[in-house]
């Protein structure tokens, strides 16, 4: 499923709260490290307490979630993940639409509050573009 999944939403609301437990929380910085095989450049910060303890995914087994934020010239190369158990639901949390995420090589347009499913091994990335870009990535596998 290469397109926004309508049952996994959040409100614009959500995606406002998710943003200031962010900006509370402090972004990491992460770049590239001497054991990565892809090329990353991104701010994130960890959120699995939040997304477990939301309503959200109660009918899945949560194994990690974070907040990625791109700015314009932040990056990551494409790559499948395969670190969690279950499959990547990236969802949009800033109302920019400057496509930055492809799958398989093809741009995904991407809207704010709704998931996009990356089955577990599916190539993926997202580019440099012109906009800031602050995404909810929750790997899970549903129970």
């Amino acid at each position: 499923m290469n397109s926004p999944i309508e049952p996994i939403a959040i409100t614009l609301n959500d995606c406002d709260k998710y943003l200031t437990v962010a900006r509370n929380k402090g972004l990491k910085v992460f770049r590239n490290h001497k054991d990565s095989k892809i090329d990353i450049q991104l701010t994130y910060v960890d959120m699995a307490k939040e997304i477990k303890a939301s309503s959200t995914f109660e009918n899945f087994t949560v194994a990690a979630a974070r907040i990625h934020h791109f700015d314009p010239s932040d990056y990551i190369d494409e790559h499948a993940d395969d670190a969690y158990d279950g499959d990547a639901y990236i969802c949009r949390l800033d109302a920019n639409t400057d496509k930055r995420l492809t799958l398989k090589g093809k741009y995904i347009q991407e809207e704010q509050g709704l998931f996009t499913l990356v089955p577990r091994g599916d190539l993926h990335s997202v580019t440099k573009g012109n906009d800031n870009r602050v995404s909810l990535v929750v790997w899970a596998k549903p129970h």
